[in-house]
């Protein structure tokens, strides 16, 4: 994987011109040192629980989470032919512990989640090209209906349907694990290197691209955090 330490959104925007890709997708991390790994198994992927039983009771559990997010979130969506797949992109956009990770359309996007937070380490924007040679599968629309994310043979990306105003905002694409517990590795992986000294000055630029945390979050929340951030910055 190439590491690319850049200091600005300029020195970002010039490497997406430089190596323009309509099919390159983006993650922002705001710790550089975090591994490319979904919250279902990072919580769990360290020292001496990083057994086979405790990876098997994790994964009996993420049913049991996603059978109880299915019957709380009814009264939300009001939808109960939502296939699984679909149902557990809704569950991560909200917060849930599940074997997804976030990726997005737009560079400035995945900027913007790199440098909001940890502002005492170094953050990072993963790119990755998913081109030839051994390119991921994409699934989408009907494709997903008969899909079983526990019994998965490969690792593929998903778009999801736009059934949130975030999932829209944040052009979201979900990577899903066979194995949440085992970090994501290509050959096309690029990472870009935020030091954190560049963080605020770089969120700041972003806004005034229109990149802030009310068109990152189209709701309540994001208004509430725009006002703080206008008002006392970081």
């Amino acid at each position: 994987m190439q590491e690319i330490k850049i200091e600005s959104v300029t020195e970002l925007v010039s490497h997406l011109e430089a190596n323009k890709n309509i099919r390159a997708i983006f993650r922002g991390v705001s710790n550089c040192e975090h591994e490319l790994i979904p919250s279902l198994g990072r919580k769990y992927n360290n020292g001496d629980i990083n057994t086979k039983e405790t990876r098997d009771f994790i994964l009996i559990e993420e049913q049991n989470m996603m059978r109880m997010f299915r019957t709380e979130s009814f009264q939300f969506h009001k939808d109960t032919s939502l296939p699984e797949l679909e149902l557990m992109a809704m569950a991560q956009h909200h917060g849930l512990k599940t074997r997804l990770l976030d990726w997005t359309r737009g560079g400035l996007v995945a900027l913007y989640f790199a440098c909001i937070s940890d502002f005492d380490k170094d953050g990072c924007v993963y790119m990755f090209t998913n081109d030839r040679p051994s390119p991921l599968q994409w699934l989408d629309g009907r494709r997903i209906l008969e899909v079983d994310p526990y019994k998965l043979d490969k690792s593929f990306f998903f778009t999801p349907l736009h059934s949130t105003p975030r999932i829209t905002a944040q052009q979201g694409i979900l990577l899903v694990f066979k194995d949440p517990f085992q970090e994501f590795k290509h050959s096309q992986l690029v990472k870009f290197i935020i030091p954190s000294t560049a963080k605020e000055y770089a969120i700041d630029v972003l806004s005034m691209l229109g990149i802030t945390p009310s068109t990152i979050f189209p709701d309540l929340e994001g208004t509430a955090k725009w006002i703080n951030w206008r008002k006392f910055g970081a």
